[in-house]
């Protein structure tokens, strides 16, 4: 205790300083419960404003780190310990704690209120924090590294910001070399696919980091050794951040749906190079014998139509391919997690907007959701071995939502409160070519919810209706831009085409706009096992 109050009473004015960008972040953010929190100056301004905002913290993050461990250097004979009964392992407790009370618990504290604030609750505020609590666990440690290693800020900021650069570029090096000799991308392929690796060797760097530092101060003599762990411990850190985040399968907490089935059907091969030449897909049974006379590095995989039907009536399914197996029991991971978006897909027809607009008429059919999507594709999938019969298993989760209608201004400069996404009408028109009806909208959320507009939401969908004809349009995603503030606030723009209405352009005052809210229903969690047909 009476280390951390000394080093506290050191650094007094930087803590000071500290907290005074803390709460301006907060202040600037705050805004949004204001009026000012319409005006899309004012989000374009806080998107910039919060970015510099954690730039400067990244640097006073760093500064404080390296200010608390190089007060006890080694080399300078007044250092405060050297001068006193303290044992090397209180020392090191002691600098930890002032790094996690002074500033990483503020900085959490900070992210949670600014997650409140916007888009409000819990869950703003679990969100804000995962987002920063990675990025500063991370530059805590390179800092303590950084400290440690050198006499003064200037030769440690050198440290931080030139040894992880020089790392990358040999890494790319030996990587380029090593290919050539080692299958360096499938032992690394089979190391990632280690459950929670990402976990273990992050708690594992900052376990070494701390005997380091250590065992540093109670032999200061030995710094090569010092410094070879040092660059362990930053190569285990750059790794951990190209490790993918295992995520547990879910639990089903609902049963299936009295009367409704998920049928998968339409099984083909796919590869991660399509559409390049030679890489077109087709049916299983009529392509088994495509790209087995040369390989081309691709990984392979299997697409398949699968959806539900007969569901009750309002409910719409949203169902992800979640982990797929082989005969062998093997994990067919993606090589990369964009791999995985493949598989995500929205299932809903005529009939459930039907429910929601009973006594209207669609002025266009829509198009089923249950398209031909990716159950897989991995490094393991050899083409030669996708023979008849050939079983596989992949588990499915599908989110249920039962959708209430929430009438909305379709006034210029209407704005429209979806609760954790606000949105602002910019346009409204005709597309002369087609005669679709385009709204264009400005919006605000946190991290990726632009996602949860038009066509691929999670939240839901545009309706327009018109009440004269008693015909209903179905808003599609179109063209929008985004850029997103760390993960805590996206700003953009996007556009939402409807089709099927007669032309509206003396009569856009006489539609009605309309937002389908998913409330969900619940999470049902299972695995379904198929075979590839038999070759004819």
């Amino acid at each position: 205790m009476h280390l951390l109050k000394n080093d506290s009473r050191f650094l007094r004015p930087w803590l000071i300083a500290w907290t005074v960008v803390l709460i301006v972040g907060v202040i600037m953010i705050a805004g949004l419960r204001t009026p000012l929190g319409w005006d899309r100056g004012y989000w374009s301004f806080l998107q910039y404003a919060i970015l510099l905002s954690m730039l400067v913290q990244m640097l006073f993050h760093a500064v404080l780190v390296i200010k608390i461990v190089q007060k006890e250097n080694l080399q300078n004979s007044k250092s405060y310990w050297l001068t006193r009964p303290i044992k090397c392992g209180h020392l090191v407790v002691s600098k930890y704690v002032f790094w996690l009370l002074w500033i990483v618990l503020p900085q959490m504290l900070q992210a949670a209120v600014m997650g409140a604030i916007f888009p409000s609750g819990w869950a703003g505020a679990s969100h804000a924090i995962g987002a920063m609590l990675l990025l500063t666990f991370i530059l805590g440690q390179c800092s303590f590294l950084a400290g440690s290693l050198t006499k003064d800020s200037g030769q440690a900021f050198a440290v931080l910001i030139g040894v992880p650069f020089v790392f990358l570029l040999l890494g790319h090096i030996v990587l380029t070399a090593g290919r050539k000799l080692l299958p360096l991308d499938g032992i690394w392929y089979s190391i990632s696919s280690i459950p929670y690796l990402e976990a273990i060797v992050l708690i594992f760097v900052a376990v070494l980091n701390v005997f380091d530092y250590w065992i540093h101060l109670q032999c200061p003599g030995r710094r090569w050794r010092h410094r070879l762990i040092c660059a362990g411990v930053l190569v285990l850190m750059m790794l951990a951040g190209r490790l993918p985040t295992y995520e547990p399968l879910p639990e089903s907490n609902i049963m299936r749906p009295e009367g409704a089935t998920f049928d998968l059907g339409e099984i083909m091969f796919t590869r991660t190079d399509y559409p390049l030449p030679g890489s077109r897909s087709g049916h299983v049974d009529r392509t088994v014998e495509l790209w087995r006379e040369v390989s081309t590095g691709s990984d392979y995989g299997l697409k398949a139509r699968y959806e539900w039907s007969s569901l009750p009536a309002g409910w719409i399914a949203d169902i992800e391919a979640l982990r797929s197996f082989d005969s062998e029991g093997r994990w067919l991971r993606a090589r990369n997690d964009r791999n995985q978006n493949w598989s995500k897909q929205r299932t809903y027809s005529d009939a459930f907007v039907h429910s929601l607009f009973p006594e209207d008429i669609m002025a266009e059919g829509l198009r089923s959701g249950g398209g031909n999507k990716q159950l897989f594709s991995s490094p393991f999938v050899r083409v030669e071995d996708m023979r008849g019969n050939r079983e596989f298993s992949t588990t499915f989760a599908t989110r249920f939502y039962r959708s209430d209608k929430i009438r909305l201004p379709l006034d210029p400069a209407a704005r429209m409160d979806l609760g954790a996404t606000r949105l602002i009408l910019d346009l409204d028109g005709i597309d002369g070519g087609s005669g679709d009806i385009v709204l264009w909208f400005s919006y605000l959320g946190s991290d990726a919810l632009e996602h949860q507009l038009g066509n691929g939401l999670d939240e839901g969908y545009f309706v327009l209706r018109d009440p004269v004809s008693s015909r209903v349009a179905v808003g599609r995603r179109g063209g929008g831009n985004s850029s997103s503030a760390l993960g805590l606030l996206t700003t953009g723009q996007f556009e939402i085409t409807f089709s099927g209405l007669p032309s509206m352009v003396n009569a856009m005052d006489r539609l009605e706009l309309y937002f389908l809210q998913q409330n969900l229903v619940g999470t049902y969690v299972e695995t379904v096992s198929y075979q590839l047909p038999a070759e004819n």
